[in-house]
């Protein structure tokens, strides 16, 4: 994420961290936050562009539409290559 947009990665990181804290994750069925404060996040702001009339909110919004498809595919893609580490060393047992 901060070499592919290096002016503009630490505008971001707030919503990197919300995105990150409120998917689910696999270990124990339940987001971050959810496992921290027992219920689920409330979502922030506005999330439709077509509500919003005014012309540098829309290009906020859709700038924050774009930097978040690519904090997801960074995230998931860092996800992979975890599972992909920490299965070369995982031995199928069988008793």
């Amino acid at each position: 994420m901060v070499h592919s947009c290096p002016q503009k990665w630490s505008q971001w990181l707030s919503l990197t961290e919300f995105w990150y804290n409120t998917t689910f994750h696999s270990v124990h069925g339940l987001t971050p936050i959810e496992d921290l404060y027992g219920y689920p996040p409330k979502h922030f702001g506005i999330t439709i562009m077509d509500a919003c009339t005014v012309l540098d909110m829309q290009e906020w919004l859709q700038n924050r539409n774009t930097m978040l498809e690519h904090i997801q595919h960074n995230l998931n893609r860092a996800q992979q290559r975890m599972k992909h580490q920490s299965d070369k060393h995982r031995l199928e047992d069988s008793f």
